[in-house]
């Protein structure tokens, strides 16, 4: 399950994945449900803070949440109460919060949404 990046030498842009098996390499390129062989590969690990979309499965939605554990990968999905491990994991490009975000938040999903400044991460 590491990170990398893909292209096939002839391509330009790189792509992001995850490592699906050792030998023959093959990775799972982001938006493809297909593992593949990429001429070129590059290591590249998650980090805590690192905005994600996970899922278990090609079956279920996407969901958004932040990276709470680089080893083991753990995300804390939007929403959720506790960190959990997920097959599926994507890079937003969103960047991570910090402290002074203006932030919506609640408890539980029968709650109403409140505005708030983000005090710490």
């Amino acid at each position: 399950g590491d990170r990398v990046r893909v292209r096939l030498s002839w391509q330009p842009d790189w792509s992001n994945g995850t490592v699906t098996k050792v030998r023959p390499l093959e990775v799972l390129k982001d938006g493809t449900d297909a593992p593949d062989l990429f001429t070129l590969v590059e290591h590249k690990a998650f980090a805590a803070g690192d905005r994600v979309r996970v899922r278990r499965s090609v079956a279920e939605e996407w969901g958004t949440g932040t990276v709470t554990s680089a080893l083991p990968l753990e995300v804390l999905r939007d929403g959720g109460a506790a960190n959990d491990s997920y097959s599926r994991v994507e890079y937003t490009g969103e960047r991570p919060y910090k402290a002074g975000d203006r932030v919506r938040v609640r408890n539980l999903d029968s709650e109403a949404w409140r505005n708030g400044t983000l005090a710490g991460t």
